[in-house]
Parts: C-alpha cells; structure tokens; sequence
C-alpha cells in the first residue's frame, strides 16, 4: 500500500501534463481489464458486467505553476495551473518535468499581505538567464517538489488529490472479480482546471450511475476550515459540495453499506471546491450522482496529510457497493 501510494504521490502530472501517471497506473493494474485512452488523455479501465453501467471517476492531475516569463536575472514567473495556495509558495521547493529543481521567491516589500500576490513571486533555479532559457521555456510546469513520508497511521507528501483516489480505483480494479455492474474506471485529466476529463468521459461511456472519489478539506487543525469532517473520523460520504448535490440514491445506498459492514464513516457538507461528479452528475439528461472523500489536511499545498485508515475505510465501503446494484 505504502509503495503503491508513494510512486503515485511522488509522479510528475500537473493538468495537461498527465501521461507519467498514466502510464504508472496501467503498469499498477494487473487485472487483465480493458483499457484505453481517449482523445482528451482520460485513462478508461472497462471490466463488462450484465447490469446498468457504473462510472466510478478518479483525477490524475495536480495543481502545479506554468511558466510565462524568464527575467534578465533567470528568474522565473509564473501562472498558476490550478487554485493553489498562494500564502504557503514563498519558500516551497519545486521541480519540472526534466527534474530541474527550484525554490519559490518573492520579492520583500513592506506589505506583507497575508495572501501574495502571485506576480511578485518567482522561481528560483540558480541560474542566470541563459543558463535558464537551456532548460526552462515558457509553458513548461513546475510541480512540489516533496517526499512522500509515513508517520503512524498518517501520510505526508503532494497531490494526494488526486493519487489517493486512484490508488483506491486501482485497488478495486485488481480485487473485485465479479460485480453485477457494468463497471468503467476513469482516471481523468485536466480536473483541477474545470472538470474537463469528467465531463467528456462521462459524455462518451453515457453511464446511469457515477460515484467521484477524491479528497475534501478537514476542520481539524487550528482555526482550519469550519467543516465537519477530520481525520481518521472515516471516509466522507458527500452530501453537498459548491456545485452538487449527491444524489440521494446513491448518498443512501453508501451509508446503507457503511453501516452494514460496520465502515467508519462521516458526511461531507461543503460550500468551496468539487469533484468530477458535479460534472458527470449533468451529462446529456442527468447521471445519478454521488462521492465518496478522504479527508485531507492541507490540500493544494506543497505537502498534504491523509489518514490511511480513511483510505482503507473508502476502499472497503465502494467494495461492498460494487457488489449488489441499486
């Protein structure tokens, strides 16, 4: 579990830039399912079954920074790709694709606002510009930089949203044999930048149920979020989110499981962020619709926390409804 988790964290795969993931989770698959890529870069895992289709929806794309300009002192700006946090960038350690590491700068003024502003920070490789413009050009992504770190029952590392989540379909995709649905896995693309590979698999497998699994914020940490979830309270079953709200078929069908099989559960009520389902949920003329979360400390930052439990948790209630239909 650690291992697998790890490589998935640790990968290169900002939005747009997915392929490494990818690639990593075809090799991590070993059930002899059939898979594809479609025309957008959503990777589609397909295991037939005689019952109504299921889509059940992981991200593979992380926040990351785009390049848009090299100053005469090889300084790099940049956009964000993605909504990251910008208070905790100034000093977090970064890298691109080649491996070429750097440090997030910015530049001292007597304003020190609470939120930077993103044109005053920098990339800082140690080169000058020349030395920069040999490996660095624009549009080309730095990621964090972070190593992935086990303490007890809680991890540490970057882009658990959305590793986690695949690592849970992979998970599923290798130990269920026989469920009665007709199940297709997309590990999808571009979602930290407006849902995009949610919306166009969903558009193309047309199923008649969806289930997103990905992470949500935690209220457990000083003057943190005011939401009710925490780590290791279980896997969150989402009520509502910004831009959905789960269907109550699904929603109920999960807590259903959740207590029959005794899984460690709690609800999800938020009011900022969503996940491929507020995508998927409004395809052509409507998909029954829930989610399923890991509670995450820290989300979009260089270094995020999960509790493996919550994770274990998640793994366990989708098992149980992979197993019966509604």
């Amino acid at each position: 579990m650690m291992e697998m988790l790890s490589r998935l964290s640790e990968t290169f795969g900002p939005s747009g830039w997915e392929g490494e993931v990818r690639e990593l989770i075809g090799r991590m698959i070993s059930f002899p399912a059939e898979k594809r890529v479609d025309t957008l870069g959503n990777l589609i895992v397909h295991k037939p079954g005689k019952g109504k289709k299921l889509l059940l929806a992981a991200h593979m794309d992380e926040v990351g920074l785009m390049v848009r300009e090299i100053d005469n002192n090889g300084f790099i700006r940049f956009s964000l790709l993605g909504k990251v946090v910008t208070t905790t960038l100034p000093g977090s350690k970064v890298r691109f694709q080649d491996g070429t590491g750097g440090v997030v700068g910015y530049e001292h003024t007597n304003n020190h606002s609470s939120k930077p502003d993103v044109n005053k920070l920098y990339i800082d490789i140690g080169m000058d510009s020349k030395g920069v413009e040999k490996k660095i050009k624009v549009g080309d992504v730095a990621v964090f930089d972070t190593q992935f770190r086990r303490n007890g029952d809680r991890i540490f590392g970057k882009a658990f949203d959305d590793r986690v989540g695949c690592y849970i379909l992979i998970r599923l995709i290798n130990e269920i044999t026989n469920s009665p649905w007709d199940c297709y896995f997309v590990f999808t693309v571009q979602e930290e930048v407006g849902l995009r590979g949610g919306r166009t698999a969903g558009y193309g497998i047309e199923p008649d149920c969806a289930i997103s699994v990905d992470v949500t914020g935690s209220g457990d940490t000083p003057k943190g979020e005011e939401v009710p979830m925490k780590l290791g309270g279980g896997v969150a079953i989402k009520i509502r989110d910004s831009r959905m709200i789960s269907t109550s078929l699904i929603r109920n069908r999960l807590v259903e499981i959740a207590e029959m099989k005794k899984v460690k559960y709690q609800y999800e009520v938020i009011e900022r962020g969503t996940t491929d389902g507020a995508a998927i949920q409004l395809i052509r003329s409507g998909v029954l619709t829930g989610a399923v979360s890991i509670p995450t400390r820290y989300i979009h930052t260089g270094c995020e926390v999960c509790d493996i439990q919550d994770i274990v948790a998640a793994t366990y209630l989708l098992k149980g409804f992979l197993e019966r239909e509604l």
